[in-house]
């Protein structure tokens, strides 16, 4: 069926708010978020078994920390899920063969709410399903003209599959998991090492978008603050980027979603 679609042509009208461009800079490929430069892997040092050591360093300002986790948190309504979708989309349409991933902690809420904007992205941007994209449901997968594809994640945990050995057979190019609060810390991690097909030709370092509304559980601990209130340093590559309503562009939205 990929062999068949065809690339649209569209002009994407692509307007974010101030604070979604701020979230959507760090998700670019090959892109330092201090100034803009390129990247390039570095050799840096050994490691205890003699092994060369490298870390993605900016080509400009020498700059080693790269978003590799970020955080997109705050209240329903912001428009993450939106940027989250909108990135996905675009990154399998700028890269050919990559194989992209959306996750949430069920298959039913990612159907009913992350994967139905997706879809709504692609109509309004004037993609056409069977013609620029095709959809198999009972595989959860959304392929592109360009063999590129989106697969759909259930990150809940298992009593059979605690360790969730399910993803050990699955590489991937990048992932944005919705509503990350609802998910184990360790399901996360496990598929943050899953990402690294295509990675070197395409981000240069593997990134994973999450977005919640972090209260009290670990991306809380994590992102924004500890049990006693500090602010927390955040670890190098990861970053956090606060969202309110006020930070959707669409007024319409607003003022409906406020009332």
């Amino acid at each position: 069926m990929a062999k068949r679609l065809v690339p649209p042509n569209i002009t994407i009208n692509f307007a974010p708010s101030e604070r979604q461009m701020e979230l959507w800079e760090k998700l670019q490929p090959n892109r330092c978020d201090r100034c803009g430069g390129k990247l390039e892997m570095r050799r840096h040092g050994i490691d205890g078994h003699g092994d060369p050591v490298y870390e993605p360093t900016c080509v400009n300002c020498g700059n080693t920390d790269i978003p590799e986790q970020i955080l997109g948190g705050g209240a329903a309504g912001g428009g993450k899920t939106f940027i989250g979708t909108s990135w996905l989309a675009i990154s399998c349409m700028t890269f050919p063969d990559i194989l992209m991933a959306v996750g949430r902690l069920t298959l039913k809420s990612l159907k009913e709410s992350t994967w139905r904007t997706l879809l709504n992205v692609l109509k309004n941007w004037g993609l056409k399903e069977d013609v620029n994209y095709h959809i198999i449901n009972q595989a959860g997968t959304l392929t592109f003209w360009n063999g590129s594809t989106i697969i759909m994640m259930e990150l809940s945990p298992s009593l059979q599959d605690p360790d969730y050995n399910r993803f050990g057979s699955i590489e991937i190019t990048g992932a944005f998991v919705d509503e990350v609060a609802e998910i184990p810390e360790k399901a996360i991690e496990i598929l943050a090492s899953r990402i690294r097909y295509k990675v070197a030709e395409t981000f240069v370092v593997g990134k994973l978008f999450m977005s919640c509304n972090p209260t009290q559980q670990w991306p809380r601990r994590t992102f924004v603050m500890d049990d006693d209130g500090e602010p927390v340093k955040l670890q190098r590559g990861y970053r956090y980027v606060p969202f309110r309503v006020d930070d959707n562009p669409d007024e319409e939205f607003r003022r409906v979603y406020i009332n």
